[in-house]
């Protein structure tokens, strides 16, 4: 429970305000301590145990997902609230399953994390690390398919691509594979996840490292999938 400091009641502004923010940490801790029916429902059904505190601790939070991310729900797993801006991504470590929830669910989650980081933080920080490894990888993919898109390749998105392939594969350690054609059939196949792929694709990525400008000057088309289409609040407008 936070400490509301309480003003001189000499301010009638101050006094009301103060009131104000006991009458609003109350229905805060309210909400906090009544799970709705949906939310306890949901969390068991994904859950390992069938009783509510103890699948509670099964959960712990992963990261975060952007409204601007391919992957990001406009609502929270859990209790069906509209999201606007962020995913929180929770992980159960008995049953491995993934849920993306408001910023008010997650709330609830918040000792979970702090018990895995004293008790088990190298755990707790490959969790982390392999989620943030996922959302650069479906970036990459996106980012690859747009790339090749363009009639003319945006140098812009061609250095960000750039930068951000190596940033995965050093997290990886596999940076050696922009070193010969082999490696860079396994970045197209295992990161960017294509089944078909050109002798011009692989030459591309082959040079992506040593000769990035070289690399940039090979056009290649290829069909690309689906991208958000946002309106200026940042709703889904449609996928083009």
């Amino acid at each position: 429970m936070k400490y509301i400091r309480k003003p001189n009641c000499s301010n009638e502004i101050s006094l009301v305000f103060y009131f104000f923010q006991i009458v609003n940490d109350k229905r805060e801790r309210k909400m906090m301590c009544q799970p709705r029916k949906i939310f306890i429902e949901t969390l068991i059904e994904n859950s390992l145990s069938e009783e509510f505190d103890m699948a509670m601790t099964e959960w712990v939070g992963l990261g975060e997902i952007s409204r601007l991310e391919l992957n990001f729900t406009p609502n929270c797993e859990l209790c069906g609230a509209a999201v606007y801006e962020v995913n929180h991504v929770i992980y159960n470590v008995k049953t491995k399953k993934q849920l993306k929830i408001g910023s008010d669910c997650i709330k609830r989650f918040e000792s979970n994390n702090q018990r895995y980081i004293n008790k088990k933080p190298q755990f707790f920080s490959k969790l982390r690390k392999r989620h943030k490894q996922n959302q650069l990888r479906i970036k990459l993919k996106d980012q690859y398919h747009f790339m090749c898109n363009q009639i003319i390749p945006s140098t812009r998105m061609f250095k960000e691509f750039r930068r951000d392939l190596i940033r995965i594969l050093k997290s990886y350690n596999k940076l050696y594979w922009l070193e010969s054609p082999e490696g860079a059939i396994n970045i197209l196949t295992k990161l960017l996840k294509k089944t078909e792929y050109t002798e011009m694709e692989v030459k591309r990525i082959e040079l992506l490292l040593t000769e990035p400008k070289k690399a940039m000057n090979i056009r290649v088309r290829t069909p690309r999938g689906p991208r958000k289409v946002l309106d200026k609040y940042g709703v889904v407008m449609n996928w083009s």
